[in-house]
């Protein structure tokens, strides 16, 4: 799409918290946005899974921070 000169939102992959971390760090220091994190928790069943850490479960998150 961006070829097209439509809009797109920057973005990537991550696999775990270091390489989302890092994902995040590229839109630069003075970013001062939000940011929309897809967390997939794999379980059996939905609305089954959760992260140990943080509680939070599987979905669409926004976070004021990287």
């Amino acid at each position: 799409m961006s070829t097209y000169n439509i809009p797109i939102l920057r973005g990537n992959v991550a696999f775990n918290a270091k390489e989302a971390f890092t994902i995040g760090r590229k839109f630069g220091s003075d970013y001062e946005g939000r940011f929309v994190v897809k967390a997939q928790v794999q379980v059996k069943g939905r609305s089954k899974g959760h992260f140990i850490k943080s509680g939070l479960k599987s979905g669409i998150h926004i976070v004021e921070t990287i």
